[in-house]
């Protein structure tokens, strides 16, 4: 163990670097002080693509946009069922802009598993589907599911959405 901790000390992996943050800054604001300062610098890749900072927020509010537009009380749990991705990360972001909270859904976890998971939401749920996933059938009322790559692309969700209802702002509240 110890060839294995001074080979992480030669490669500087034992020291991580300290950054000071405001004590009452959220994950938000210190995202929004990365974008206004290093925009064009790589924040997030995955194994099809890489964001910029800019790109990131951009997408996130997209997100936040869309989830603001349902008007869902604050702290409404958002889940998500998508790979570890940039879309999966500008989710997680979009629905902190809009003062929501995220549920991840692992996509390996069974059917079972995953409506157990959301029958312990109140009221209406959203899932939010990342692209390339199939969200297992379901047997519960007050799902709706939505697929990322809809809200990324920019097209029309109302129009192109077909594989089921679309959240409204009265089907949620």
């Amino acid at each position: 163990l110890s060839s294995g901790t001074s080979a992480l000390a030669d490669k500087g992996l034992l020291e991580a670097p300290c950054s000071q943050y405001p004590r009452y800054s959220s994950i938000i604001d210190v995202f929004s002080q990365q974008v206004a300062a290093q925009p064009d610098r790589i924040a997030i890749k995955d194994s099809l693509c890489q964001w910029t900072y800019a790109r990131l927020d951009l997408e996130s509010d997209k997100m936040a946009r869309f989830l603001r537009d349902l008007d869902l009380p604050k702290e409404t749990v958002i889940t998500v069922f998508a790979e570890r991705s940039c879309e999966t990360i500008a989710a997680f972001l979009g629905i902190l802009k809009a003062n929501m909270a995220y549920l991840p859904l692992d996509i390996k976890f069974p059917a079972a598993r995953i409506e157990s998971i959301l029958s312990f939401i109140e009221g209406n749920r959203l899932v939010l589907v990342g692209s390339g996933c199939q969200f297992p059938i379901m047997h519960m009322d007050r799902v709706d599911i939505v697929p990322m790559v809809r809200l990324s692309t920019g097209v029309s969700l109302n129009s192109a959405y077909n594989e089921g209802t679309l959240p409204s702002p009265n089907s949620l509240a």
